[in-house]
């Protein structure tokens, strides 16, 4: 009866490592970067010529975000309504953003057939936009260059 439990007892044990072992492989890596300075780095990388700052408001109407529950965003985007670029950092967890994701790209299939008309250049933008998640930050980028600038914000992580 005590070679049973004992059996039994090793069992648990190896399945209990083997549970830890999967819980702990399976947890994303989050980057330490201060968002702040990971915000500046990537603005300074790109032209924001034109662009301005936006607060939380335009960023939940655009969006439909709830901007309170976010760690930490900066979001640029153009004055004018015939220019697509915009520039977005979000720092929060992995299920608010894919939310936040799928919230952008449906903005952004609707913008994109409406610019397909009538400007093809700005759809073009729209077509070759960035949005991802890596290490804690979700990254939407609509401008020149969209891999030079994902790379410049992947290596600032």
């Amino acid at each position: 009866m005590s070679k049973l439990i004992i059996r039994l007892s090793e069992v648990v044990a190896l399945i209990c490592l083997v549970a830890f072992i999967l819980f702990v492989s399976g947890e994303e890596e989050v980057s330490d970067k201060d968002p702040k300075q990971l915000c500046d780095e990537i603005i300074s990388f790109v032209s924001t010529d034109g662009m301005t700052e936006r607060n939380n408001l335009f960023l939940k109407k655009k969006y439909n975000t709830d901007t309170e529950s976010l760690e930490y965003f900066c979001y640029y985007s153009t004055d004018s309504v015939m220019d697509v670029r915009e520039i977005l950092i979000i720092r929060a967890d992995k299920e608010q953003c894919e939310q936040i994701k799928e919230n952008i790209d449906s903005v952004r299939t609707e913008k994109k057939k409406l610019f397909d008309s009538y400007a093809p250049e700005q759809s073009a933008l729209l077509g070759s936009a960035v949005l991802v998640y890596e290490k804690g930050y979700l990254f939407y980028y609509v401008g020149e260059n969209p891999e030079e600038t994902l790379s410049a914000f992947k290596n600032n992580l």
